[in-house]
């Protein structure tokens, strides 16, 4: 359940900081990147809980 817990604040950062335009460039992109993960560790996930 941390971890849960854990994704989903880091989620609310990185949506925070893109939504607001307080990063630029080389950070806005990794920021977005990092968005991307999470959504790509929750299909994975969510696909192996299928699985089983």
């Amino acid at each position: 359940m941390e971890k849960n817990e854990l994704v989903k604040t880091g989620k609310n950062l990185l949506e925070d900081l893109v939504r607001n335009d307080r990063l630029e460039g080389l950070p806005k992109a990794a920021a977005y990147a990092g968005l991307v993960l999470l959504e790509l560790a929750k299909l994975v996930t969510n696909a192996k809980q299928a699985k089983k």
